[in-house]
This record gives C-alpha cells, sequence and structure tokens, in this order.
C-alpha cells in the first residue's frame, strides 16, 4: 500500500493534501506525529512503473515531498522543519551518475528511480530505490547509508556494491564489491544477511526464496561500463536486461520459452543488431524480427 502511495504520487495521480487528509489523526501541537504518519503513506518503499516515462529530473526540478507536507502544517499553525528530497529517473536506454551531499556515487541503469534528500541531516543516509544501481558509498561510520526498495533494505557505512530490483521482476539481487553490508527482507520477518566481498544475495520473490553465492562481483557492476555479463542466466533476464539498454521492448510467446541457461556477454559498442544476431545463435532454430522500437522473437 505505502509502495502504491508514493507511485501515485510521483505519477500525479494523487495530490499531497489527499495523502495528508487520508491520514487519521486530528491536529493539535502532536502534529509532528502526523508528520511521520503523513510520510509514512508517501512510503518507506519506493516503486516505479517498468519503463519510466520521465527521463530525467535534476536537482532544479526537485521533489520537495516533505517540504510540501509542512506547507499543509503551516497553514494549521504547525511549523516542523522541512527535508527538501529529489528524484531521479532514467529512461531505458541511458545511464545516470548521480553524485549525493555526503560524496556518495550512484551509477544508475536505465529503468531506475531514486528519491533521496538534498542533504543529509538525521542520523541515518537514507534513499529509495528501484531498478539497478552501482552505490560507493562515502565513509561515515556515525551515520550508516540505507537503501530502500520494494523488497529489501541495504544498510552500508562505507563500501561499494549493486542493488537490482526492478518492479515486477521475479528477482532481485544485492552483489557486494568492496567492505560489508547487511541486507534485510521486510517480506520474511525482516531475516538479514551479512556479505562480504564477492557474495551476492538473490531474493526470488514469488517464491519467497533467498539464496547468497559468490560471484565474479565487478563483472555484475560491468554494465556501468557498456558490458552485460549474463552467467546461467534465464531467457526472460537476458531480454529484460536488453530492453533496458537498448530501450526497446521483446514481444515472445512465454509458453514456448526457452529452458535453457544462458551464457553470453554484450561489448560496449556491440549494437542492436549484432546483440540479437548473437542471441539467435545460441538459441537454436530461434529467429526475430525488429519493428521500430519492438523486438518479435520466435522459438523452434
Amino acid at each position: 500500500m505505502k509502495g502504491k502511495v508514493l507511485n501515485d504520487f510521483l505519477e500525479g495521480k494523487v495530490s499531497l493534501k489527499e495523502i495528508w487528509d487520508g491520514c487519521d489523526a486530528e491536529v493539535s501541537t502532536e502534529t509532528l506525529a502526523q508528520l511521520s504518519a503523513a510520510l509514512s503513506r508517501l512510503g518507506l518503499r519506493h516503486s516505479s512503473l517498468r519503463r519510466p516515462v520521465l527521463s530525467f529530473i535534476s536537482a532544479a526540478a526537485a521533489l520537495v515531498a516533505v517540504a510540501l507536507v509542512s506547507v499543509y502544517l503551516t497553514r494549521k499553525s504547525i511549523h516542523p522543519v522541512a527535508t527538501e528530497f529529489t528524484q531521479c529517473c532514467v529512461h531505458y536506454g541511458d545511464t545516470a551518475i548521480v553524485r549525493l551531499s555526503d560524496g556518495t556515487q550512484v551509477a544508475m541503469n536505465g529503468g531506475s528511480t531514486m528519491v533521496y534528500p538534498v542533504s543529509f541531516d538525521g542520523g541515518t543516509r537514507t534513499v529509495f530505490f528501484s531498478g539497478e544501481g552501482n552505490f560507493s558509498v562515502a565513509s561515515d561510520p556515525e551515520h550508516p547509508f540505507i537503501v530502500k526498495t520494494d523488497n529489501m533494505e541495504v544498510l552500508a557505512l562505507g563500501t561499494r556494491f549493486c542493488i537490482e530490483s526492478y518492479n515486477g521482476e521475479r528477482i532481485c539481487r544485492t552483489t557486494l564489491m568492496e567492505g560489508k553490508v547487511s541486507v534485510s527482507v521486510p517480506s520474511l520477518d525482516n531475516k538479514s544477511f551479512i556479505l562480504e566481498p564477492g557474495m551476492q544475495l538473490s531474493l526470488n520473490i514469488p517464491a519467497r526464496d533467498i539464496s547468497v553465492s559468490n560471484v565474479d562481483a565487478e563483472k555484475v557492476a560491468q554494465w556501468e561500463n557498456g558490458y552485460l555479463y549474463f552467467v546461467s542466466a534465464s531467457f526472460d533476464e537476458v531480454v529484460s536486461r536488453m530492453e533496458r539498454r537498448y530501450d526497446i521492448e521483446f514481444i515472445y510467446d512465454s509458453s514456448k520459452g526457452y529452458n535453457r541457461s544462458l551464457n553470453l556477454r554484450f561489448m560496449p559498442d556491440e549494437s542492436l543488431d549484432e546483440a540479437l544476431e548473437v542471441l539467435t545463435m545460441v538459441i537454436p532454430g530461434s529467429r526475430c524480427k525488429t519493428s521500430g522500437r519492438k523486438v518479435y522473437f520466435y522459438f523452434k
């Protein structure tokens, strides 16, 4: 519910006043508690559309969620301190690098969205994320860095890790390159795991299953440099990543899908036509045709 409220707000489907009016508590001198309720309704976990309609929103076009809440509170004679939030959305086919106020750098892949404070003023440094991102977190042991997604939360002090958590996909992952992180899963009684470098936590959302394995973490993060690596990947996973990279849409009969695992590597300068040629070569009897931004893929 919380994720839906935030998604509707970010997409302009519901106004902040409607969210505020939906809070149950009455206004009083204790209205700061109502502020927390309003922010909770905005959502501690963020979800976005599978193909965001926004390309990129800079700091100049900031999302001032809490600041706007404070406007309504001011009308009721309460003056809390406002925190200004910015939203960044990256369109399919693009990537972006965001530098946060604490020095943390986030490389965002296509189809990703992040909501974050213009400045970190509290005891933690918390951002809300959907999509795929490489995080290089500035060291600050007294202020833990927290990434909240729909399905997991990652806590770090100063480290490098990659999150893949796209709305609507079955699998989400956290992969650690350097340092140490704690990953918790709210939907599974906040079960938590400590990851060491080279470890990847995968959450199968429909199956409610968690696995931790050793991977080549640097390869996982190489999408930032234009490489795509697939090791024992499903066909659905391969085409999802190709859709984000090339800003296309695959059309295929999932009932005739390819059941075997795929091992592939796409280079930074590899065109869509070249990538499709590789894909049809490794899947015997398959063929494809393109029409605009759509790719029709046929199995034998």
